[in-house]
C-alpha cells in the first residue's frame, strides 16, 4: 500500500514534467516567463502538498482517533484542492516537478507503516507540525517575494490555510501527548 501511493506521487510529478514540457526561466519577452524563484515555489509546494496528501491517506487508514482522522480526512480535502490549484499555475508557467523529488516522502511512510495505534498518531501529528512549518515558511517567502502574480496571489491566499493546519497540528500533537 505505502509503496502503491508513493508510486502514485511519482507517476504524478512524470506527468506534469511531461505535460510541462521545456521550463521558462527568468527574462522572457517583454518580462514574461517564471522567475526561479516562483518556479522553485510551485514545485516545492506541489511536493509537499502530495506529501501531507499520502500521509494524511495513511492516517485516515491506519487510525482509530477520531481526532486523527478527521484531521487527515481536512488535510486530504484542503491539499488536494490546493494541489490542483498549482497543478494549473505550473500548466500555465510551464513549470516542471522532476520525478523521484519524493524521497523524503518515501521515508516518512515507510517509517510511519511500521508504526501503530498511539505511537502512529503521536508520530503523525508531529510530521504535520514540521511539514506545516516548512510551509508556512515557503509560502511566506512567496508571498513576499515572489515575482510572478499569479504564483504569489496563491501564495498569499493560502498562507492563512497553511497557517490554520499548522494550528490545528499543533492541537493536536498537544491532545495526544508525548
Amino acid at each position: 500500500m505505502v509503496r502503491h501511493l508513493c508510486s502514485m506521487g511519482l507517476l504524478l510529478a512524470a506527468a506534469l514534467t511531461a505535460l510541462a514540457g521545456d521550463q521558462k526561466g527568468a527574462g522572457g519577452a517583454k518580462g514574461e516567463g517564471t522567475l526561479p524563484l516562483d518556479s522553485a515555489f510551485l514545485a516545492k509546494a506541489y511536493v509537499a502538498g502530495n506529501k501531507e496528501i499520502q500521509l494524511s491517506k495513511l492516517a485516515d487508514q491506519h487510525t482509530k482517533n477520531e481526532k486523527v482522522k478527521e484531521f487527515a480526512q481536512h488535510m486530504i480535502q484542503d491539499h488536494s484542492k490546493a494541489n490542483m490549484m498549482i497543478v494549473e499555475l505550473m500548466k500555465n508557467q510551464k513549470v516542471a516537478v522532476v520525478a523521484g523529488a519524493e524521497k523524503d516522502l518515501r521515508e516518512v511512510m515507510d517509517k510511519l507503516g511500521k508504526l501503530q495505534g498511539a505511537e502512529f498518531d503521536r508520530e503523525y501529528a508531529r510530521t504535520m507540525v514540521s511539514d506545516h512549518k516548512e510551509a508556512v515558511m515557503l509560502f511566506e517567502n512567496q508571498a513576499k517575494n515572489g515575482k510572478e502574480a499569479d504564483a504569489t496571489k496563491f501564495a498569499r491566499e493560502t498562507l492563512p490555510t497553511i497557517r490554520g493546519h499548522l494550528k490545528h497540528a499543533e492541537g493536536l500533537v498537544s491532545s495526544l501527548g508525548r
